[in-house]
């Protein structure tokens, strides 16, 4: 017996399939953030065992009391959504890292990817980086077959080596399976705890755009604007904020960070999750 469920469904159109988990490449929950808007309300094709996913001491269920008593109980969840599209349909695999059993989930994701006839995967992510939150979001690119790269994608060059994740691991299985990948990678300003919408929105922009698919984005626009000026509140009442930002907008006019910068900035990030540094 596999790791999921599936539930009926008609046949699906040249579908892509998307991927976001949370975990320490879901930086600022772009990733997961972007995901959820693309799966909310959509029909649920396959759902995972998360009983052998999951610790459930790292990652308790949610209890939901009113007046003393226990309503519901929200569980660490996986689970595979399908939102119909005109050119493509898109296979939505989004949830929680989990603890456990990476290589089992992803060698049945990859055989899912292939009995749907997966055209391609296209992974959204997000790293800390030593970006300002006042400039826009840069996105970095990894893919398997370079033929899938837009005009505007910054391919990440050279040699970055870093904890793994299990989209990671699972994008490698879907790839030795035959079916090619890119992934959308946002930098997201390292002092920055919350959902970041700003890359929530560059990472839906990318997707939709790979996918070939059209997404509303006027609400998460919002949020990022309304977000940005927060922000923007921050350092105006902060001087060392205002100097540390302009250092950073001094860096980001430099290029693209190198991949050992990049290595860099994630090993601080995962050693000092704690220090919001001058934005605390």
């Amino acid at each position: 017996m596999g790791l999921f469920t599936t539930f009926d469904h008609d046949p699906l159109q040249r579908p892509v399939m998307i991927m976001s988990l949370s975990g320490w490449v879901d930086a600022g929950g772009a990733g997961t953030g972007a995901a959820n808007i693309l799966a909310e309300g959509m029909d649920l094709l396959a759902e995972f065992d998360t009983d052998a996913l999951f610790d459930y001491r790292a990652n308790r269920p949610v209890l939901h009391i009113e007046s003393g008593e226990v309503k519901t109980v929200t569980w660490p969840s996986l689970e595979l959504r399908l939102r119909r599209g005109e050119g493509h349909d898109v296979v939505i695999f989004s949830g929680m890292e989990p603890d456990f059993g990476w290589k089992g989930l992803a060698n049945d994701v990859a055989g899912m990817a292939t009995d749907l006839a997966v055209e391609r995967l296209v992974t959204m992510g997000a790293v800390p980086a030593a970006v300002p939150h006042t400039l826009p979001v840069p996105v970095l690119t990894t893919a398997s077959d370079t033929s899938l790269l837009l005009d505007d994608d910054e391919l990440l060059e050279g040699t970055l080596v870093v904890p793994g994740a299990a989209v990671s691991i699972i994008t490698n299985a879907i790839v030795d399976a035959g079916i090619p990948a890119i992934g959308y990678w946002a930098q997201v300003p390292h002092y920055v705890r919350e959902t970041y919408h700003p890359a929530v929105a560059a990472l839906l922009r990318k997707t939709a755009q790979q996918g070939d698919f059209v997404v509303d984005l006027a609400e998460v626009d919002q949020e990022a604007a309304d977000q940005v000026a927060r922000l923007d509140e921050i350092v105006a009442g902060r001087p060392e904020a205002a100097a540390y930002l302009e250092r950073l907008e001094q860096i980001a006019g430099e290029g693209l960070p190198t991949a050992d910068e990049i290595g860099a900035e994630v090993e601080r990030f995962l050693r000092d999750q704690g220090d919001e540094g001058p934005f605390g």
